[in-house]
């Protein structure tokens, strides 16, 4: 069975016959295009309590998230579930909030998004605003498998962590394959989980326009995904980013020469780790 359906009943039936060929209109719709619509005109959204959400990841074997989710503060905020068709719409998407009247995904804290993939394997990826062992706010996206653990990280740097060059002759000749946090679409289409904007403003002033990103290598390494000049001369590794393998405490450190780091749970279940 799918997750999106065990997390809740979608209620489109209650949705006038308007608002349903708005939804039907979207014949497969994606995490960018339910962004979009909903600057638009406003996605139907039902809460959700944070102990359903978690006992249903329990059930598919994420069943080591509570110290996880209390660093990201995803246990304290107030969760609900994006209603659009779910024939149309294969994963569930939830965000977060602290109080106050957010009404759309752009202006969430934090997000979720579940899918299945074709062995059934429930894939969850989380983004939130997380501090660095400096004190500093950091964008970061884990996506993690139930099966396999993490499988891919972004986390969002300043223009002093990443040199990216300012004259326009220069940059027109880098080609960056880190995620730039300045085209809206990156946010939810290239990242391992759906950045909003709020969590970038969260980063302070000024905003981080980027994010290094960090993907599955094999069952211990997460690989650094590099930049640089087309011939990839100047890979990301010379700014100094790097992740080491899972410590004792089996997490990846991810940290840029030493200045600062965070680390992220190489696996979110009790029973099956990485090996």
């Amino acid at each position: 069975m799918c997750a999106r359906v065990e997390f809740m009943i979608y209620n489109t039936h209650n949705m006038s016959p308007e608002a349903q060929h708005r939804y039907k209109i979207y014949t497969q719709m994606m995490p960018g295009s339910v962004m979009r619509l909903d600057t638009i005109h406003p996605v139907p959204k039902s809460p959700i309590g944070f102990d359903e959400i978690l006992t249903t990841m329990g059930s598919h074997g994420f069943n080591n998230l509570k110290q996880f989710v209390s660093r990201l503060g995803l246990d304290s905020q107030d969760w609900l579930m994006i209603d659009p068709d779910p024939n149309c719409m294969p994963f569930t998407l939830l965000m977060g909030k602290h109080g106050g009247d957010v009404q759309t995904l752009g202006e969430a804290s934090s997000t979720i998004l579940t899918r299945t993939n074709v062995n059934g394997v429930l894939q969850v990826q989380f983004a939130s605003a997380l501090l660095d062992l400096t004190g500093n706010w950091r964008v970061v996206t884990a996506h993690y498998d139930g099966l396999d653990g993490l499988q891919g990280a972004d986390i969002s740097v300043s223009k002093n962590d990443l040199p990216i060059p300012t004259n326009l002759a220069d940059l027109s000749q880098y080609a960056f394959q880190t995620l730039d946090l300045s085209q809206n679409d990156s946010y939810v289409l290239n990242a391992a989980g759906v950045i909003t904007p709020r969590m970038m403003i969260k980063t302070g002033d000024p905003q981080h326009p980027h994010a290094v990103r960090f993907v599955r290598k094999n069952a211990t390494t997460m690989e650094l995904i590099s930049y640089g000049i087309i011939d990839t001369s100047t890979p990301v590794e010379e700014a100094g980013f790097q992740c080491a393998d899972p410590d004792n405490s089996d997490n990846f450190t991810f940290s840029q020469r030493g200045v600062w780091s965070l680390s992220l749970p190489s696996s979110l279940s009790v029973n099956t780790h990485s090996t």
